[in-house]
């Protein structure tokens, strides 16, 4: 799915991510944290979580359409430390490099 580019300032990249809230993916398995985040229209789910041992933690952010996470647009990255700041920091990123000049 192609989706148009809203351009946003860093000014509107902070107030996105401070208004994110990050909870436990399933607190009872202790499976990782996670948050919904949206830019404009755009939708998301980010999390990290600890993978295989040869791979580490990763953070992934999905597109969502409605309630369903879309595949085909995964953003992950690897080897990061296990934090709510750490999970903030990726998705930081991603909006960056996709929204922001």
């Amino acid at each position: 799915m192609q989706m148009l580019k809203v351009k946003k300032t860093e000014e509107d990249l902070r107030k996105i991510v401070e208004s994110i809230k990050i909870e436990p993916r399933d607190p009872s398995l202790n499976l990782g944290i996670c948050c919904d985040f949206s830019v404009g229209s755009d939708s998301y789910y980010a999390d990290i979580a600890t993978g295989l041992p040869w791979i580490g933690t990763e953070c992934m952010i999905f597109e969502k359409v409605g309630d369903e996470i879309q595949w085909d647009g995964l953003y992950c990255r690897r080897d990061i430390p296990f934090s709510e700041a750490a999970l903030k920091e990726c998705i930081t990123e991603f909006i960056r490099t996709k929204y922001v000049d």
